[in-house]
């Protein structure tokens, strides 16, 4: 169980730790806790953007610091939602143009389980890949219902809309509200629609490449799914990244592969696989925080139309059908 906001404060403030704390736990206290001298109220949005946008960002803030706020859901209970500083880097905006920018993450798994995107029953073989769309959905990111879902404040019956001719809609989308909907409108100030780039499987009949080559979709996201990267979990194609790994996910898992006596490799990628189960890659969930879940990444299973990726309640790393429903700890981007 990891340490609460309590255990944190505790530690911090008396150098009392809480059951099996571990050390990033403790360093995440101090840095959070300690002397802050210039570093704004966690919830002060106006003054966090303001320094992001100074490109001052790193000078402030430590990776690990929490960005206070809360969530709502469809049903009107109020939930503490932090989201994790992840990383620093610049971000690409809709217009091109490139700024400073700070990469935060929900810390807990979304209470809501989506499906990444719905059967598609109508796609007929020719547009298919022996059939695996229409019974399974489909593994593209860019054309996902998830990624509609954590890109809209609207309400339910209201954030999906159809984005190709065969597309259906997730159980879901008459039942929750848009995640963005839950958001206080002063945090997603702060955040602006950035460059995400996503590989493809190369087996869709649009995309006719061959194995082994790839391209990549872009988008502008205000929230996205994390990538097997961005996570630092292993690849199978390391010449084929969705982003670089955030200083936070190193931070987490170098100490536990140390303990372990495993030695990392000196790329922005880990060892970290489907047959590996870390503890420093479960997400809890934003509704009971001692309860780890299935959590999706963006990353396809890219030898087929309808697998996708994601870190199970232990730590494995997975995938699934496409049209199973699960949570997800998007990430955005202060700038």
């Amino acid at each position: 169980m990891s340490a609460t906001f309590y255990d944190l404060l505790k530690y911090a403030k008396t150098g009392i730790t809480s059951q099996n704390m571990t050390g990033f736990e403790k360093r995440k206290a101090l840095a959070y806790f300690g002397n802050n001298s210039g570093k704004p109220a966690m919830n002060d949005y106006e003054a966090i953007a303001e320094i992001v946008r100074s490109g001052n960002a790193q000078q402030v803030f430590n990776i690990g610091d929490q960005i206070l706020c809360t969530y709502t859901d469809t049903g009107g209970h109020l939930y503490d939602c932090p989201f994790d500083i992840v990383d620093f880097r610049n971000v690409t905006l809709a217009d091109s143009s490139v700024v400073p920018g700070m990469i935060i993450q929900m810390h807990y798994a979304t209470k809501e389980e989506i499906q990444f995107d719905a059967k598609e029953p109508d796609r007929p073989a020719s547009a298919d890949y022996n059939g695996q769309i229409a019974k399974y959905g489909w593994n593209r990111y860019s054309m996902s219902a998830m990624r509609q879902w954590i890109n809209s404040e609207e309400t339910a019956g209201n954030w999906w809309t159809a984005q190709h001719e065969y597309d259906a809609a997730p159980s879901q989308a008459g039942t929750f509200n848009g995640f963005m909907h839950g958001l206080p409108s002063e945090f997603l100030a702060m955040l602006k629609p950035v460059k995400v780039e996503t590989v493809r499987n190369y087996c869709d009949p649009d995309t006719a490449q061959e194995s082994g080559t790839y391209e990549y979709d872009t988008t502008y996201d205000t929230f996205w799914l994390p990538s097997r990267e961005e996570e630092y979990i292993k690849v199978n194609e390391p010449n084929h990244r969705e982003g670089r790994a955030w200083q936070y996910w190193i931070d987490r898992l170098t100490p536990e592969a140390t303990e372990k006596g495993e030695s990392l490799p000196q790329q922005t990628y880990s060892t970290a696989d489907n047959t590996h189960a870390l503890a420093s890659h479960i997400h809890y969930r934003l509704d009971a925080h001692s309860s780890g879940d299935i959590t999706r990444l963006r990353s396809a299973f890219r030898s087929n139309s309808y697998i996708e990726c994601y870190v199970n309640s232990t730590g494995y790393v997975n995938y699934n059908t496409a049209y199973s429903s699960y949570r997800c700890a998007p990430a955005c981007a202060i700038c």
